[in-house]
C-alpha cells in the first residue's frame, strides 16, 4: 500500500513539473496574433466614367472588407475575394443616374456602391445588378467584391433627362393595327418571338383611348416562351433636324429582374445595334448573362415589369442620328424559367418636338408619357 501511495505522489509531482514548464514556455513564446482586417483600400482606384465597360478580375486585390454598411447586403459569399475598386465622378451641376451591371462571369460576385471610400457609407447593393435614379455632383467608389475570378463590369446613364416630344409633326407614323409594316426578325441566339396580328389578352384600348386590334408583339396567342432571344427590325428612316424624336406607344408583362426588352438603332442595316434609352429611363437592368440567362438583352437596360395598367408613351431622342438613315430594332430576351405575357408595341411615330425642352422643365413633359 504504502509503495503504491509513493508511486502515485511521484505522479503527481511530474505533472506538475510539466505544467509549470509549459506555462514557462508560453510567457516567453506568445501565440501570434489572428490578422485584423482594414478598412476599405481605394489607393488604386480605377476612373471609370458612366458608360463605359471594363474586363477584369479581382484576384489578389486587397481583401480588406468584412461587412458594409446599412442599407447594403453582405452575404458571406460575397466576402470571399479581392475588393476591384472603381471611382466614379458625377460631374455637377445637376444630379445624374446610372446603372452598373456583371456580365461574363459564373462566380458569385456583388456589386456595391459607395458614397466615400468608406465600407459603411454604402448607398446601393446588388448581385447582379445596381440602379441610381439621382447622384449628386461628387465622387463615388464602385466595389466589385467576391469569389477571386474575371467579369465584365458595364456602367450605363439612367439620367431621364430628354429635349424632344411631345411631337406636333410626324414624318413617320407606324400604326400596327392597321400593318405589319414589313418588320423583319433578328436572331438573337434565342427563340423566335415576334408576331404581327391580333392579340389574345392585352389591355383594349391604347395611349390614345383608341381600341387596339392588332400589334407587333412577342406572340400573340400565349405566353412568351423559355430562352427566347429575337430582335423586330422597322426602317429604315431618314432622321434630320426636324425628324428625330420617337414615340413608342406600347404595353408590356415581363417577368421583372430575369426577362425584358430594349429599343437599339442601327445605321449600317441591321449589322451592328447600339442602345437608346427613353426619357423616363429602364425600368431595371436585366440579369447576368450565362447558360439560363436571358439572351439578346442580358446586363442590359430593359422594359422589365409586371404592374402595367395599360399601354404607355415612350420617347426617345434619336437626334444623335440626324443625317443618317436608321433602322429602329426591338430586342427581347428570356432566361429559362418562367414566363409571363410579353411586349406589345402599338404604334411609332418620328418626328418633330414642339420645341426643345430644359432639363428644370422636362418633370412636366416626361409626365405625359408614363
Amino acid at each position: 500500500m504504502r509503495f503504491r501511495i509513493t508511486l502515485i505522489s511521484l505522479a503527481a509531482v511530474l505533472l506538475t513539473l510539466i505544467c509549470t514548464a509549459a506555462l514557462a514556455q508560453s510567457t516567453t513564446t506568445p501565440l501570434a496574433p489572428l490578422p485584423v482586417r482594414q478598412s476599405l483600400d481605394c489607393t488604386g482606384a480605377i476612373p471609370l466614367a458612366i458608360g463605359d465597360s471594363v474586363w477584369n478580375n479581382n484576384t489578389g486585390a486587397p481583401r480588406n472588407v468584412e461587412r458594409y454598411g446599412f442599407p447594403c447586403f453582405s452575404p458571406a459569399g460575397a466576402l470571399q475575394g479581392g475588393e476591384s475598386v472603381y471611382e466614379i465622378t458625377i460631374d455637377g451641376p445637376e444630379c445624374r443616374g446610372f446603372a452598373a451591371a456583371l456580365s461574363s462571369s459564373s462566380c458569385n460576385l456583388y456589386l456595391y456602391l459607395l458614397g466615400s471610400c468608406d465600407e459603411d457609407d454604402c448607398l446601393e447593393s446588388g448581385g447582379e445588378a445596381i440602379v441610381t435614379d439621382c447622384l449628386d455632383p461628387g465622387t463615388y467608389y464602385l466595389v466589385v467584391d467576391g469569389w477571386e475570378c474575371y467579369f465584365e463590369l458595364d456602367t450605363y446613364d439612367w439620367t431621364q433627362v430628354s429635349h424632344c416630344c411631345p411631337i406636333l409633326d410626324a414624318c413617320y407614323t407606324l400604326d400596327f393595327s392597321v400593318s405589319n409594316h414589313g418588320f423583319t426578325g433578328i436572331a438573337c441566339d434565342g427563340a423566335a418571338v415576334w408576331q404581327w396580328g391580333e392579340p389574345w389578352s392585352i389591355p383594349e384600348t391604347d395611349c390614345s383611348g383608341e381600341p387596339v386590334t392588332n400589334v407587333l408583339g412577342t406572340i400573340l396567342d400565349d405566353a412568351y416562351p423559355s430562352n427566347a432571344g429575337q430582335g423586330a427590325m422597322i426602317g429604315p428612316f431618314d432622321i434630320t433636324a426636324d425628324c428625330a424624336c420617337m414615340e413608342l406607344c406600347h404595353y408590356y408583362e415581363i417577368e421583372e429582374d430575369w426577362d425584358g426588352g430594349n429599343v437599339k438603332v442601327s445605321t449600317d442595316g441591321g449589322s451592328t445595334w447600339e442602345l437608346v434609352y427613353p426619357a423616363s429611363a429602364y425600368d431595371i437592368v436585366a440579369a447576368r448573362g450565362s447558360d439560363d440567362g436571358p439572351r439578346c438583352i442580358a446586363s442590359e437596360p430593359v422594359f422589365s415589369s409586371e404592374d402595367l395598367p395599360g399601354f404607355v408613351w415612350d420617347c426617345f431622342d434619336l437626334s444623335a442620328y440626324v443625317g443618317q438613315s436608321v433602322h429602329i430594332g426591338f430586342f427581347f430576351g428570356s432566361s429559362a424559367s418562367t414566363q409571363s405575357s410579353g411586349w406589345y408595341i402599338k404604334s411609332v411615330r418620328i418626328g418633330d418636338p414642339d420645341s426643345p425642352v430644359e432639363h428644370k422643365s422636362w418633370g412636366s413633359i416626361k409626365a405625359l408619357y408614363r
